[in-house]
């Protein structure tokens, strides 16, 4: 289920979108945007405000580049209904 003001296909084209012209920053005020926190390691995450889902990156761009990997495994995950997840094959479920 999607709550955003966008449909899920148009958030993630802006997010790609950002990937390619970094045009999001910490201090945007676009509840939409993505916001970058400078980690006491060096890396960088990126949090896509809108949904929540963060990944990180030792730069923004690759932050955001992850970001959008994230944001598509999300979005997939949230357009299947419970019954229909494929059950995982992983050995430690």
């Amino acid at each position: 289920m999607w709550y955003g003001a966008k449909s899920p296909d148009e958030h993630l084209s802006e997010v790609r979108t950002n990937v390619h012209i970094m045009a999001s920053s910490a201090k945007d005020t676009d509840p939409d945007g993505v916001e970058f926190i400078q980690e006491s390691d060096g890396r960088v995450t990126a949090k896509d405000r809108l949904t929540g889902v963060a990944s990180f990156g030792e730069t923004r761009a690759e932050a955001l580049r992850m970001l959008a990997d994230a944001l598509e495994s999300h979005e997939e995950a949230t357009n299947h209904p419970d019954d229909e997840v494929p059950e995982s094959d992983a050995p430690w479920l």
